[in-house]
């Protein structure tokens, strides 16, 4: 088993009284340590996590995720029920469960509206009533946690973990705040009212303030690794050396013959296709080199003197690449980065290329003048503007180039486009002035427009003021 089998369904035999686990679809393979079916077990649905005895310490993770299980029902937390535990006849481990069919953990759920609400309060009930039992979930994502039967159940019993005791009470008491604080970290920016739900029904001891600088604490940490990842080969990305170039590449996109066929020739792309902007700086061009559209960002050296200063620092394009990935793991709607190539001799940077979904939805200028007659869509279209301003407050960023042409709007979101000047400033002053600058540029492109830029003006205000508690990063 230390390879999984490719044809599926199959079964694997336990030993002693001829029993099978039947493997009916594999939903994760983490190489050399554990895979996941779905599948059958003593006739009824069973999620099968098998350790491959031929792996590194493989039977030490059966046993975390076995203690785990056992801990959790043992303290009455709700959780699918042990169906068997041990080895398989040909020596590998593993633990089985009941698989709830028709529940979704919360990453496949909607975490805004009225249900929302409701989820959220009941996960932080299940979270308060895990940390009353002296449990932590470590590993405490959204996945971990399923929503079935109008309860949260908690999976994952690797996660599960009993700190030892510290001295006094205060010392689990802070266990329990950075173990609520990581699952708030987990959240969209967009997700407030789910986050108030969780902390009510949490009801913990602990005020707004600590829990905001808990899961500053956490958002800052869980972003700096996800800002790594996305410059080296992962799960998710590729990253490709040679030929005086480096490109990093999604995954997901290895397969897609447009893209590939884009990366042997990006200057001959540019001016095949439709050009958006031509300056000195950048030249950005809209291509359909198949079924889809795609945008090209070339990063254009202006002379010798600036190839110079570019040498040795981040290139724009990895700047706009990191700051897309950015704002997405944070639920802000941006045009999904897909390629970073940059022209290289050793770390000596030069021209640099962003490849980009495309952004179907009209400027926000565009959309305004089309629907300028309605005082209902122009109301919505100033909300989802202040809106975006203030969850890059929350977050600790700055667009720092909020002009019509780098936001669009579909009638319901915005997305921010051209992240080349995207900052987290390093202190709270310089936060609340980038955000005001931010305001200013914003507010400038309905100059002309009074009614809308007094409407806008006031939505700023009320909705900056509304999250002015949350440091948004800047905390510790």
């Amino acid at each position: 088993m230390s390879n999984p089998p490719e044809l599926l369904p199959t079964t694997v035999a336990l030993p002693g009284d001829g029993r099978t686990l039947e493997l009916e679809s594999r939903l994760r393979w983490l190489d050399n340590q554990r895979i996941t079916y779905r599948g059958r077990f003593g006739g009824q649905p069973a999620l099968i996590k098998l350790y491959p005895a031929s792996a590194r310490r493989g039977d030490y993770h059966y046993r975390q995720e076995l203690g785990g299980v056992r801990q959790l029902l043992e303290h009455g937390i709700i959780t699918p029920a042990l169906l068997y535990s041990g080895q398989t006849e040909t020596g590998d481990y593993c633990v089985v469960t009941q698989f709830l069919a028709g529940g979704d953990d919360l990453t496949r759920l909607s975490l805004v509206g009225e249900q929302a609400a409701t989820i959220g309060h009941v996960l932080g009930q299940a979270l308060s009533r895990l940390h009353d039992a002296g449990l932590v979930q470590a590993d405490a994502h959204l996945g971990n946690f399923i929503y079935f039967q109008d309860q949260i159940w908690t999976v994952d019993g690797a996660g599960i973990k009993a700190p030892a005791r510290g001295p006094g009470r205060w010392w689990f008491k802070q266990v329990r705040l950075r173990n609520l604080a990581l699952v708030l970290a987990q959240l969209p920016v967009t997700a407030e009212a789910f986050a108030a739900a969780v902390v009510a029904g949490y009801q913990g001891e602990f005020t707004d303030y600590q829990i905001q600088l808990a899961v500053d604490h956490r958002r800052r940490r869980r972003e700096q690794k996800y800002m790594r990842k996305t410059l080296r080969s992962c799960s998710e990305f590729e990253v490709r050396k040679g030929g005086g170039q480096r490109q990093v590449i999604r995954r997901d996109q290895l397969d897609k013959r447009d893209l590939v066929e884009l990366l042997d020739d990006l200057d001959g792309a540019i001016e095949g296709g439709t050009l958006l902007k031509k300056g000195n700086s950048a030249t950005l061009a809209k291509i359909c080199p198949e079924e889809r559209w795609l945008v090209i960002k070339r990063y254009n050296i202006k002379s010798l003197r600036h190839r110079l200063q570019r040498l040795l620092r981040p290139t724009r394009a990895q700047r706009s690449w990191q700051n897309g990935y950015r704002l997405l793991m944070w639920g802000m709607a941006t045009p999904q980065p897909l390629a970073l190539i940059e022209r290289r001799v050793g770390p000596l940077r030069g021209r640099a290329y962003l490849i980009c979904e495309y952004a179907a939805s009209p400027l926000c200028l565009e959309w305004y003048r089309r629907n300028a007659g309605a005082e209902v869509d122009a109301h919505r279209l100033s909300k989802a503007l202040s809106a975006t301003v203030a969850q890059l407050r929350v977050l600790g960023l700055s667009h720092g180039d909020l002009k019509a042409d780098n936001l669009t709007f579909d009638g319901q979101l915005v997305q921010l486009l051209d992240l080349d000047s995207l900052v987290r400033p390093g202190s709270a002053s310089a936060l609340a002035k980038a955000t005001q600058q931010d305001c200013q540029r914003l507010l400038r492109n309905w100059v002309d427009e009074e009614a809308f830029a007094s409407q806008l003006h006031l939505d700023l205000t009320n909705q900056l003021t509304e999250v002015g508690g949350q440091t948004g990063f800047i905390s510790g």
